[in-house]
């Protein structure tokens, strides 16, 4: 039997979690079993041992689900995998402009990265790679434009109930080199409607109309 170990620190707040990774390669008549064991230690703000979780993975990482499935340029997101056999796993992306920040191995079956994205990043599908000594998987993310800033004229909207549909102005802060398109609806359709339930803004412009009618009183 051979062992390597590496330990890591990491932090938040007050509470401090160290990881102790054992890589553990066992032989067996001729035949190699591999498996990785990971135990997460948690101090509180004055040291103590507060607890432990324990992970063991058999076998190749496996991606199962990824949250959120779009994320934007010019943001940082939290993005939460699930799986199978993340223990010991380290994550990595293979399109310019994404970096990881930070990986938190939640459990053997889910992890967390906090993602950055540029401003320039490649638009449309990003493989995310959950990567350990035993193998590693990989799933897709889609990369879309950066979250507009909206302002609206008139500001506030003020609806009169029964009277015709009032046009209302979203001014976008930048334009976009190609077309957007976005979804559109309203909180409470009772109180006002809108005949759209999409809008597109060209590119090149940095303002599309809307018309609004108040339904009742809210």
């Amino acid at each position: 039997m051979r062992k390597s170990i590496l330990y890591r620190m990491t932090g938040s707040g007050t509470k401090c979690v160290l990881s102790l990774v054992l890589w553990v390669l066992m032989s067996f008549t001729g035949a190699l079993a591999q498996s990785i064991e990971a135990l997460e230690y948690q101090y509180d703000a004055a040291g103590n041992l507060i607890g432990y979780t324990r992970s063991v993975s058999t076998g190749t990482p496996v991606i199962d689900s990824v949250t959120p499935g779009i994320i934007n340029r010019e943001s940082t997101f939290r993005v939460r995998l699930t799986g199978q056999n993340f223990a010991g796993s380290s994550v990595t992306v293979d399109q310019a402009g994404l970096a990881v920040l930070q990986t938190d191995i939640l459990s053997n079956t889910e992890l967390q990265i906090f993602l950055s994205v540029s401003d320039d990043a490649n638009l449309g599908p990003a493989d995310i790679n959950v990567v350990s000594a035993l193998g590693q998987d990989s799933a897709q993310i889609l990369v879309g434009e950066r979250l507009p800033i909206i302002s609206t004229n008139p500001n506030p909207i003020l609806l009169t109930v029964g009277a015709n549909p009032q046009t209302v102005t979203l001014s976008f802060d930048q334009p976009f080199a190609v077309d957007q398109v976005y979804a559109v609806r309203l909180v409470d359709d009772g109180v006002a409607s809108i005949t759209t339930t999409s809008m597109t803004l060209p590119a090149g412009q940095t303002e599309v109309t809307l018309d609004i009618t108040g339904n009742a009183l809210g």
